[in-house]
């Protein structure tokens, strides 16, 4: 039976101006994010994520509650690369036919996969991230998902280079606490607090938390 789960289907914006070595900053914090993501519980059998078309790329997340949280942090990791580096998304939260392994995502089949690359290729340019549900998902889903994601993608286009960095750390689960993130990153807890409350971080997390207790 097909298993319901999210693919994140995304691309940078502004590649061709932003230059080959701000791309490959961008696409090696992308890499990090999802190795991060992979050790979250239950997320270990996804493939990894996958580069295309120069700029483009796409992910799985198994469990589709865990859809925003993922797509928060991809947008963090790349907008803390620097100021000129962001990244839009769609996400598909649908079945899959069976989750991809030799043959990586590009071997995907499913709705999933489908309604993220048609998402992604129709969404506004003004949307940093969408979502395409369903019909056979949850009425809840499909009420609050395009929803908190458009949402989302607000907030993350508004983030700084280093409210990004602070929110890459902290949109994680089970994330550091403020104290030990500024150890790591050389800066005062109150800097990371500072941070974090500009980015708009509490109440993003809150969001997270209780769609994810709720799903």
């Amino acid at each position: 039976m097909p298993k319901t789960c999210a693919v994140l289907t995304g691309d940078l914006i502004g590649s061709s101006r932003a230059g080959a070595a701000v791309t490959s900053a961008a696409f090696e914090a992308l890499a990090q994010a999802d190795r991060d993501i992979r050790a979250w519980p239950g997320e270990a059998r996804a493939p990894s994520l996958e580069r295309f078309r120069g700029d483009g790329w796409q992910a799985l997340v198994i469990q589709p509650r865990l859809a925003l949280r993922a797509a928060c942090l991809y947008s963090a990791a790349v907008r803390s690369t620097g100021k000129s580096a962001a990244t839009r998304l769609c996400a598909g939260l649908a079945p899959v036919k069976a989750i991809p392994k030799d043959g990586g995502l590009g071997a995907g089949e499913g709705e999933a996969f489908v309604l993220s690359g048609q998402g992604l290729e129709s969404m506004p340019k003004a949307l940093r991230m969408s979502a395409r549900v369903s019909a056979s998902a949850r009425p809840d889903i499909t009420g609050w998902a395009p929803a908190a994601f458009g949402l989302a993608g607000a907030l993350c286009a508004r983030w700084t280079p280093r409210q990004a960095q602070v929110m890459r750390h902290l949109v994680t689960l089970d994330p550091p606490t403020q104290a030990a993130l500024g150890a790591q990153l050389g800066i005062s807890q109150q800097t990371v607090q500072d941070h974090f409350e500009s980015a708009e971080g509490p109440a993003l997390l809150a969001v997270l938390d209780q769609m994810e207790g709720s799903a």
